[in-house]
């Protein structure tokens, strides 16, 4: 299985089911792609350091086969792996969250280089399909063929082929799942090449008939970023041949960071992944939701919340700068209900439905309460024109032991919001 380590200077990860023997990798920020070592030459701290320089030395290998791991933080959230034959690309992206699956996905390309077809399939470690919400049970057969200005979507489910054809212009891509790096990588040389400005999307669900539209932006001859919108962007570093060396998403509220590798093992990735799993030690959702349920006075109050875990990385000042308004947890808004008048700190909440966010400093901190209740994953972004009041909170210092989620309570009759080695608090009293 793959697992992940850091230092200062260099990431070590366990590739015994990356090239399929007892190697270790090491990578380097900052450098070329992923070098492999067998492991007896990383034995003593000489042998190390000779081996980060020649990682920092070396240049990219020109390979058929490589592939890509993307962190979370210090957890391992999928591993990629491409073989190129000719207009051929084979690919499988194992994923580690919320379960162990794995996407194989067929490329072929057309003479310029734009896509000919796509198919895909979602699996289960073992081979069996994934399975899924939808009454009419999974798709199989999955197929895109791209002709003149017309996709052409194929599945079968419930036993039904569908076939649906869509219009599409400019620079259109297939959707490849699974947290696909190369994806990014393609869809970046396509926009590229095209000199566009943007490229589209399709994924298979059949509701889709348009592409979803994603701008380009260069920032230098290396260097590209795909705004998210909401002032949300992911950033690329690229060779000169506009292969990926580094993708990284910290400007995005799935804060996730993609490096080349030569090979992986998909398979036994996923098998071990899976077996993780089977000993209540999978990886699970990145971000568990969670309710904190209190009475104040004759008013009863929930806070819904997402969990976000700080997975080896630096909270208060780094994963969450201070002086930038965060939306305290991760994903849907966390949102406050209350049947009552509340006090924060002396400041009066009306009865209501709010969502509610942060300002951590390490001068005065606050927290907002907003009448914006929805959005997703960042968007929309907190807007200052429906904050209703600003709360002074304080800092909540000598945690015993470290909080791995951030968490939210109530306890003794004081908020707080704990995460890492520390966090904030403010004061509940009931309306008199």
């Amino acid at each position: 299985m793959l697992l992940a380590a850091e230092s200062r200077s260099v990431v070590t990860l366990d590739c015994a089911a990356i090239d399929g023997q007892d190697y270790r990798c090491l990578l380097v920020p900052n450098a070329v792609p992923l070098h492999i070592f067998p492991r007896h030459m990383l034995k003593t701290n000489r042998l190390l350091t000779a081996s980060v320089a020649l990682v920092m030395t070396s240049h990219p290998l020109a390979a058929q086969t490589r592939g890509f791991v993307v962190r979370l933080g210090t957890d391992t959230f999928a591993v990629e792996r491409i073989s190129r034959s000719g207009n051929t690309v084979t690919g499988a992206v194992a994923r580690h969250t919320p379960t162990a699956s794995v996407l194989r996905y067929l490329l072929t390309f057309k003479a310029d280089g734009s896509v000919a077809t796509y198919t895909e399939s979602i699996s289960k470690p073992d081979g069996t399909p994934m399975p899924v919400p939808s009454p009419a049970g999974p798709m199989t057969d999955m197929k895109m063929t791209f002709v003149g200005d017309t996709i052409v979507r194929e599945v079968v489910q419930g036993g039904t082929r569908v076939v649906q054809r869509d219009a599409m212009r400019g620079v259109v891509l297939p959707f490849v799942g699974g947290t696909s790096p190369y994806w990014q990588e393609l869809a970046i040389q396509a926009v590229q090449r095209a000199k566009a400005a943007e490229f589209g999307s399709f994924g298979f669900g059949l509701a889709q008939h348009a592409p979803s539209v994603f701008p380009v932006r260069f920032v230098s001859r290396d260097s590209a970023e795909i705004p998210l919108g909401q002032g949300f962007f992911r950033g690329y570093r690229l060779d000169g041949g506009g292969q990926l060396l580094h993708g990284d998403a910290s400007n995005t509220t799935v804060r996730l960071q993609m490096t080349p590798i030569h090979d992986a093992d998909i398979d036994a990735i996923a098998r071990g992944w899976a077996a993780q799993e089977a000993v209540g030690q999978g990886m699970g959702s990145p971000s568990t939701r969670d309710t904190a349920r209190f009475v104040v006075g004759r008013a009863s109050a929930t806070i819904d919340y997402g969990r976000p875990a700080k997975r080896g990385r630096a909270i208060w000042g780094q994963l969450v700068p201070f002086d930038t308004v965060w939306r305290l947890g991760a994903n849907l808004p966390t949102q406050l209900h209350t049947d009552g008048d509340i006090q924060f700190g002396g400041i009066t909440v009306a009865a209501g439905t709010y969502s509610l966010w942060l300002v951590p400093s390490q001068q005065q901190s606050y927290l907002l309460v907003n009448t914006q209740t929805s959005g997703w994953i960042g968007v929309p972004m907190h807007d200052a024109a429906k904050d209703v009041t600003k709360i002074p909170v304080a800092k909540h210092v000598g945690l015993p032991a470290g909080e791995e989620r951030f968490r939210i309570l109530v306890q003794d009759g004081t908020l707080m919001m704990l995460w890492d080695d520390g966090g904030y608090e403010v004061p509940l009293r009931a309306m008199p």
